[in-house]
C-alpha cells in the first residue's frame, strides 16, 4: 500500500514537472522572436539612433507599410476642405440687437454731465461685449465719440446699425472675419460721414461682426473619411541582400517598421506581452489537461512519458509556426498544423487530437498577429485530419488523408477568405492554393516521421508496429513455429478467440491478436516441458519433483519477458506475457507437494506455486486470459453439444471472476456477456459431435490449465 501511494505521488510530481516545462516553453516561444531561416543577426535600434553598419534584407519581402499608408491617408483627409452650412440670419439679428444696446449705453454716458471726461471714457471702454469690440474701442475712438455733437452722434448711431446689417447679410466664416472687417469702410456712406465719423463707424462695426456661417462637421468628416478610404495601402518591397539601412543614417519610425517586417529588429521585452502570452498558455494547458482527463485518463495516472510526448509534439509544432508564420506571405499557408492532429490521432485518440488542434490553431492565430484567417486555416485542416484518419494499417493512409482531405480543406478555406476580396489577385490566389496542397503533403510526411521515430522513443504501441509484429518472418514468431509448433497452433486458436471478442466490445483487436501471438513465447526456451509440444507421449514432469515442475511452468512467463526485452517488443505487448496468468495458482502441483510432505501443508512454500502476475490491467489482456482458460477447458472436456459449449464458456468466465483475476481491468458485465457469446460462436465450429468425456471434478484456472496441459500424458487433473 505504501509503495502504491509513493508511486502515485511520484507520478503526480512528474506530471507537474511536465506541465511546468510545457507552460514555460510555450510562454518563451510566444514572447520572443525566433531567428528566421537564413537569419544570422538581429539589431536593437530606436528612433534617433545612428546606424553603425549597413543592414541588408535577409529575404525577399513585400509588406504593407502602415506608417506610410497612415501618412498618405492623413494628407488626403487634410486636403478635403470644410463643408459649410448656409448663413444663419439669427446671428445678424443677435448682433444688431447687441449693437443697439451698446449704442444706447454710450448715449447715456454722453448725456451724463456730472461725470468727468476721464470717467466717461473709462465707462465706455468697460462695456462688456465681444473681445473684438473692446479692442476696437480705443481711447482715441472713445474720445472722438464723446466730442461729437448730438446731431453727428445720431448720424453715427444710425450708420453703425445700417452698415452692420449690410455686412452681416453676406456669409462670414470664422477665418473670413479679418477680411470682412477690412471691407467695412467701403460700406460706409461717405457722403454723410467725414473721416472722423467713418473711423468711429468702422471701429464699432468691426467690433460687432461675428461669423454667421459654420462648418458642417458630419459632411466634412464623411468626405475626409472617404478620402482616407480611397487611399490604397502602400506596399514596400525589399529584395534579398538589398540594403535596408545604410551606415551613418539616423533611424526613423519608418525604418523600424521595415526592420520589424523583415524580422531584423530585436525589440526590448514588453512585459505586458509576456503576461498576455502567459495567460493564453495557461488556458491552453488547462484545456489540454481537461481533455487528457476526459479522453485519456491513464496518461494522468502514471504514464507521464506519454503526457510528455503530447507536450513535445505540441511544442514542436509551435516552434515550426514561429519560424514559418510571422512576417511571411505564403509560408504560413504551408505550415503543417494537421501533422499534430494526425500524430495525436494515431498515437492516442481522435478526441484528444480535436482538442489539441483547436488549441494549436488559437496559438497560430496569436502568432500571426491575431489573424482569424490563420487560426481558421490551421483549425479546419487539423479537424478534418483528426476526424478522417481512422485505422492506420498502411502508410498510404497518411497521404490519403493529408493530400486529399487536408489539402482540399485548405484550398476551401483560402477561397472563403480571399475570393470575395476586392483586390482579387489570381496569381496570388493560385499560389496560396498550391501552398494549401503542399501543406497536406508535408503534414502527412511529418506525421509518418513522427510515427516511426517518436513511437519507439516513447514506447507507444502504434498500429504499424503491431502489423510488423504479426509478420511470420519476425524472429520470435519464426522461433516459436520451429521450436514449439504445438504452442504456435495453440496461439493461433487463442488469437482468433480473443480478437473476435475484442472487435465486439470495442477493445483494440489488433493489439489483442498481437498480444496473443506473443504471450507464450517463453515456452520456446523449454518447449518439451509443455504438453502441446510433446509428440512422443513422454512427459518430463513425471521424473521431477513438484517444486521443479512448478518453477519450469512459471518460468515461461519470465523467459517470455526476457525474450520480449531482447527483441524490443512494446510494453503493451509485454503486458500480455506477464498478465495472461495473473497471479493464479498451479494447484495440482501444490497438492502433489503436500502429498510429498506427508499431508502437512505448512511444510510447503505456497509462493513457489503461484504466478507473480500482475492481474490483467487492460481489457485486452483480460480477454487473452479468458480465451486461454476457455480454450483449455474446451480442449479438456470436448463438448458434444452447443449447450455444453455454452456451459463451459460460462464456467471459464465465472472462475476468473470468482478468483478475482478480473478485478483490476475495466471489463463490464455487458462486456462479459458479449465475450461469452463471441467465444461460443467461434468455438462451435471447431467441435462436432464426439464421444462425451467424463467431466473433471472442478474447472481450471489459466495457470491450472497450463498444469493440466503440461501433465496431460500422466492423466493428472486439478482437484482444488
Amino acid at each position: 500500500m505504501d509503495r502504491s501511494i509513493r508511486e502515485q505521488r511520484w507520478a503526480r510530481v512528474r506530471l507537474t514537472l511536465v506541465g511546468l516545462v510545457f507552460v514555460a516553453a510555450l510562454t518563451v516561444l510566444l514572447t520572443f522572436q525566433l531567428l528566421p531561416a537564413g537569419q544570422t543577426d538581429q539589431v536593437t535600434l530606436q528612433v534617433g539612433d545612428v546606424v553603425r553598419v549597413n543592414i541588408r534584407a535577409s529575404r525577399h519581402l513585400e509588406y504593407e507599410s502602415q506608417i506610410e499608408t497612415d501618412q498618405e491617408r492623413k494628407r488626403a483627409a487634410d486636403a478635403v476642405e470644410n463643408f459649410y452650412d448656409p448663413p444663419e440670419t439669427r446671428v445678424a439679428r443677435q448682433q444688431i440687437g447687441r449693437a443697439k444696446d451698446i449704442l444706447a449705453y454710450i448715449n447715456s454716458v454722453r448725456q451724463d454731465t456730472f461725470a468727468s471726461p476721464e470717467q466717461r471714457v473709462a465707462w465706455i471702454q468697460a462695456i462688456s461685449g465681444p473681445d473684438a469690440l473692446q479692442r476696437e474701442l480705443t481711447q482715441d475712438i472713445v474720445g472722438q465719440i464723446l466730442t461729437l455733437n448730438d446731431v453727428a452722434w445720431t448720424k453715427v448711431r444710425d450708420e453703425v446699425v445700417r452698415v452692420l446689417d449690410q455686412a452681416m447679410r453676406d456669409s462670414i466664416r470664422e477665418d473670413e472675419l479679418a477680411q470682412t472687417c477690412e471691407d467695412v469702410p467701403t460700406l460706409v456712406d461717405v457722403l454723410r460721414m467725414n473721416d472722423q465719423k467713418e473711423a468711429i463707424v468702422s471701429a464699432m462695426v468691426c467690433g460687432l461682426l461675428a461669423p454667421n456661417t459654420f462648418v458642417n462637421v458630419e459632411r466634412t468628416e464623411a468626405a475626409r473619411q472617404k478620402a482616407r478610404d480611397d487611399v490604397q495601402p502602400i506596399v514596400e518591397t525589399f529584395a534579398t541582400d538589398e540594403i535596408v539601412l545604410r551606415e551613418g543614417v539616423t533611424v526613423t519610425e519608418l525604418d523600424l517598421e521595415a526592420l520589424q517586417a523583415l524580422g531584423l529588429l530585436q525589440r526590448e521585452t514588453d512585459w505586458r506581452q509576456v503576461g498576455a502570452a502567459l495567460v493564453l498558455v495557461l488556458l491552453t494547458t488547462l484545456i489540454l489537461g481537461l481533455a487528457l482527463a476526459r479522453y485519456q485518463p491513464d496518461l494522468l495516472t502514471g504514464r507521464s512519458r506519454n503526457v510528455a510526448l503530447v507536450g513535445l509534439l505540441f511544442i514542436s509544432l509551435v516552434v515550426l509556426a514561429k519560424l514559418m508564420v510571422p512576417g511571411r506571405t505564403v509560408m504560413p499557408y504551408v505550415f503543417p498544423a494537421a501533422a499534430l492532429s494526425m500524430s495525436v490521432t494515431v498515437l492516442l485518440n481522435s478526441e484528444l487530437a480535436v482538442i489539441a488542434t483547436l488549441m494549436l490553431a488559437s496559438l497560430v492565430g496569436y502568432i500571426a498577429d491575431s489573424s482569424l484567417v490563420m487560426a481558421t486555416y490551421a483549425a479546419m485542416g487539423g479537424l478534418v485530419a483528426a476526424l478522417m484518419l481512422r485505422r492506420v494499417e498502411r502508410v498510404n493512409a497518411f497521404f490519403r488523408v493529408g493530400v486529399f482531405y487536408v489539402g482540399l480543406t485548405n484550398v476551401a478555406v483560402v477561397l472563403v477568405f480571399f475570393l470575395p476580396d476586392d483586390t482579387f489577385d489570381a496569381l496570388g490566389m493560385l499560389t496560396l492554393i498550391a501552398a494549401g496542397l503542399v501543406n497536406g503533403l508535408l503534414a502527412a510526411s511529418l506525421t509518418l516521421a513522427v510515427f516511426f521515430i517518436v513511437g519507439s522513443l516513447f514506447d507507444v504501441t502504434t498500429a504499424l508496429k503491431l502489423l510488423e509484429l504479426l509478420q511470420p518472418s519476425h524472429p520470435l514468431m519464426h522461433e516459436l513455429l520451429v521450436k514449439a509448433p504445438g504452442t504456435y497452433h495453440h496461439t493461433l486458436m487463442i488469437a482468433n478467440l480473443a480478437e473476435q471478442a475484442a472487435e465486439l466490445i470495442g477493445a483494440n483487436a489488433l493489439l489483442t491478436r498481437v498480444g496473443a501471438f506473443y504471450h507464450d513465447i517463453g515456452k520456446t526456451v523449454r518447449p518439451h516441458f509443455f504438453t502441446e509440444n510433446q509428440m512422443d507421449g513422454v512427459n518430463p514432469h513425471d521424473h521431477l519433483d513438484p517444486y521443479t515442475s512448478a518453477d519450469i511452468l512459471r518460468s515461461h512467463v519470465t523467459d517470455g519477458l526476457d525474450l520480449a526485452k531482447r527483441y524490443h517488443l512494446p510494453s503493451r505487448v509485454r503486458a500480455f506475457i506477464s498478465e495472461h496468468h495473473g497471479d493464479s495458482f498451479v494447484s495440482f502441483l501444490y497438492q502433489k507437494a503436500i502429498e510429498a510432505a506427508g499431508g502437512d501443508d505448512s511444510q510447503v512454500d505456497e509462493s513457489r506455486f503461484r504466478y507473480v502476475g500482475p492481474k490483467p490491467q487492460s481489457r485486452e489482456t483480460a480477454l487473452l486470459m479468458l480465451a486461454d482458460i476457455t480454450e483449455a477447458i474446451a480442449k479438456s472436456r470436448r463438448p458434444a453439444s452447443l449447450e455444453e459449449l455454452e456451459e463451459l464458456v460460462s464456467m471459464a468466465i465465472t472462475i476468473c471472476l470468482q478468483k478475482g483475476q478480473l478485478d483490476e481491468c475495466d471489463l463490464s458485465l455487458r462486456d462479459l456477456q458479449t465475450i461469452r457469446r463471441s467465444f461460443v460462436s467461434t468455438l462451435k465450429g471447431l467441435y462436432h459431435t464426439r464421444i462425451k468425456y467424463p467431466e473433471p471434478k472442478q474447472a481450471l484456472l489459466p495457470a491450472e490449465s497450463e498444469g493440466s496441459k503440461d501433465d496431460d500424458s500422466a492423466n493428472h487433473r486439478d482437484s482444488d
